[in-house]
């Protein structure tokens, strides 16, 4: 006995591939959006090094920063020796 209508089973199987690759990429990029997207966050804390100064003044530009309360703290050897608060 033979069938009417036989199925192509090479169009199925990459149909079934196909939808199976689909499904696997939306799942992914869907699972990486969900989880890392609603915890990125803002830097709240920028440093830096100065190399050798060539006189006694250090100058910072606050220009760009956004309003607000900021902390500058000045470190010798790993310790806080100068704390300044500000208001931009």
């Amino acid at each position: 006995m033979g069938y009417k209508n036989p199925i192509k089973y090479r169009i199925v199987t990459s149909v079934i591939v196909l939808v199976t690759i689909v499904t696997v990429l939306l799942s992914t990029s869907l699972y990486f959006y969900l989880t890392y997207s609603p915890i990125m966050k803002k830097i709240k804390q920028y440093s830096g090094n100065l190399g050798i100064v060539p006189g006694k003044q250090i100058y910072l530009n606050i220009n760009n920063l956004a309003n607000g309360l900021y902390t500058l703290k000045i470190m010798l050897n790993n310790k806080a020796i100068k704390e300044v608060t500000f208001k931009t």
